[in-house]
């Protein structure tokens, strides 16, 4: 997956179901939220935090750990599916 629209493809199509069966399975109303928010903040961190390490490499000439690219949004896409989720009380799951 070296082509970035492939990367994006892929993780906007898999992404709701991910949100989806986040919000499903957390008691809280803005489940999806809240994830998105935690790896957003986790994305932000990592980014501050490894260019502060030295990168010790035996091919390349790279003097500090590069972090990834700026964390994708998808804060937008979790709100939106919070709000749109029926906000009724979840009954049992039943069994055969």
């Amino acid at each position: 997956m070296d082509d970035p629209d492939t990367t994006y493809r892929a993780i906007a199509l898999g992404l709701p179901f991910v949100l989806i069966g986040i919000s499903r399975a957390a008691p809280h109303r803005f489940a999806c939220t809240i994830m998105a928010t935690i790896y957003t903040l986790f994305q932000l961190a990592l980014m501050r935090t490894l260019v502060l390490f030295d990168a010790d490499t035996l091919y390349f000439k790279v003097t500090e750990v590069v972090p990834a690219a700026f964390p994708l949004l998808l804060i937008a896409p979790a709100i939106a599916l919070d709000l749109l989720r029926p906000a009724s009380p979840r009954s049992p799951p039943t069994y055969m």
